[in-house]
């Protein structure tokens, strides 16, 4: 499946039937591979460094200079199933001329891109889920990358849990090291978030041999978050602004209600200030 452009307006059938609608990067990738035996040595990330895509004619031309081009196939979560499994074969076979030719093992046709993986050995082991974490760690927010952490316990099988963990914990807490450096702290508290995660999915972190998460009280918790959450607030210029456009009687009110905060006199109630201002506005246009 891939985009198609079209104008407003147009007939949806006339688009669908249109030549190049059918035509995509992909799958002119696969038929240049059919016509240059040359560029079946490249993999498909490697295509744009010796080709480049002519997006009006949907087809790819040769280089005709050695200007350097750096080739990224379109990042694919692993609980997209095929579509992730179709990427890894991508990043591992050479040559393919069609969708059925990459599910093609040993002259035996497959019945699915992750049933191909698995007869070349590319998803036997936990390689293809680091090499997942890896990449979304370069553009990925930590947030994201721990629910994408938390995905792939729930979808993708993996056997060596703990040392997935290990590896790419760094990265999944890179937002809470700013303003805390214990190791155990971040460590509970990026397996409190996973562990949420996992309840919204219905399942117990409890299943997956992570740490233990240590349970508190929840007042630490509780403050660190309500602590980063305010430290991540910005004032906006606008407001700040604001103070020196008060006019004299508004001015006052705001000191005398500000009086009453900083030295914890009788608090003001909504109803108080809204009456406070009220009245001083009021003397002022009357």
């Amino acid at each position: 499946m891939h985009t198609i452009a079209f104008k407003a307006g147009e007939n949806l059938e006339d688009v669908v039937t249109r030549p190049s609608s059918s035509r995509s990067m992909l799958t002119e990738y696969f038929e240049m591979n059919w016509r240059n035996p040359q560029a079946q040595k490249l993999l498909y990330r490697e295509f744009p460094e010796h080709c480049r895509w002519i997006a009006g004619k949907k087809k790819w031309q040769k280089r005709r200079n050695n200007r350097s081009q750096i080739g990224r196939l379109v990042y694919a979560h692993p609980a997209e199933g095929e579509r992730y499994y179709l990427r890894v074969l991508l990043s591992h076979v050479r040559g393919a001329t069609s969708f059925d030719d990459l599910k093609t093992v040993n002259e035996n046709r497959c019945t699915s891109f992750r049933e191909a993986c698995e007869h070349l050995g590319l998803i036997e082991h936990d390689k293809t889920l680091h090499d997942c974490m890896t990449e979304a760690a370069t553009f990925q927010m930590p947030s994201t990358l721990r629910r994408l952490f938390a995905t792939i316990l729930v979808f993708c099988e993996a056997t060596e849990i703990r040392q997935l963990w290990d590896k790419h914990l760094p990265s999944m807490c890179e937002d809470y090291s700013r303003n805390e450096s214990n190791e155990s702290v971040l460590e509970r508290l990026v397996l409190r978030d996973i562990r949420d995660m996992l309840q919204s999915m219905g399942k117990d972190i409890k299943s997956y041999g992570l740490p233990d998460l240590v349970e508190t009280d929840g007042s630490y918790d509780s403050e660190y978050r309500e602590v980063t959450e305010e430290r991540q607030i910005t004032a906006d210029t606008e407001h700040l602004d604001l103070f020196s456009s008060l006019n004299h009687e508004q001015l006052a009110g705001f000191n005398d209600i500000m009086d009453h905060v900083m030295n914890k006199k009788a608090r003001y109630s909504l109803l108080m200030v809204q009456e406070e201002l009220g009245r001083r506005t009021c003397t002022r246009h009357c």
